[in-house]
């Protein structure tokens, strides 16, 4: 399970990637240990040994009932090509399902349910194209995307400098703001592909899981 508040794609059946970005650790600050915000810890682990097929139900149970502080964002993805993307609310949660195989994200609440139920009432004019400039760049691959299309996805500079790749730039009303670090899961072989800065500027080192670990 991830939690991200940036632009996301993935294609199900092999990787699921995703970016940081902040004004040097805003939209989406590093944590002193370098890890990703989101659930408390203790979750995570509970999801994490979750992984096998026979426990993913149980893997979405725990991200579902569990309390939440705060609104975020969480993907739950098995090898195997089953990926759900949770957007949540301290008292809700609404699932995204993959359309085509293909999933993408950006910063805006995306379920008809939730833009009913009023959550979504404000936008930042650039989530509502980055989650499309994604999907517009991978519909016409569904079925053989690869890490390299992936990688193109995640350095791609349409509208920048509020693009999925960002510049260093002013946020309106937030202050500073731009793409941090890039990382690209690779469920099947278990590897992270992670650039560290800005991706377009930077190139992807592969990183192994240890010993006994998985993505799944």
């Amino acid at each position: 399970v991830t939690r991200q508040n940036s632009g996301r794609t993935g294609q199900i059946d092999s990787q699921i990637c995703g970016e940081r970005k902040g004004e040097i650790n805003r939209a989406a600050p590093a944590p002193a240990n370098g890890g990703w915000l989101g659930l408390h810890r203790g979750l995570l682990r509970r999801c994490g040994k979750s992984r096998h097929r026979s426990q993913h139900g149980r893997a979405i149970d725990i991200l579902a009932r569990s309390p939440r502080g705060a609104s975020g964002n969480y993907l739950l993805a098995h090898r195997d090509g089953v990926a759900i993307d949770f957007e949540t609310t301290p008292d809700n949660v609404y699932p995204i399902y993959p359309e085509r195989g293909l999933l993408t994200h950006s910063n805006h609440f995306q379920s008809w349910a939730a833009q009913t139920n009023g959550v979504a009432k404000s936008y930042n004019g650039d989530s509502l194209y980055r989650d499309f400039r994604a999907r517009q760049l991978l519909e016409p691959k569904i079925g053989a995307i690869t890490v390299e299309d992936i990688k193109a996805v995640l350095c791609d500079e349409f509208g920048s400098p509020r693009a999925i790749c960002r510049t260093p730039h002013e946020y309106p009303g937030q202050g500073s703001t731009m793409t941090i670090a890039s990382l690209v899961f690779d469920m099947t072989n278990e590897v992270m592909h992670v650039a560290a800065g800005q991706p377009n500027r930077s190139e992807y080192q592969i990183i192994g899981l240890p010993v006994g670990a998985s993505f799944v």
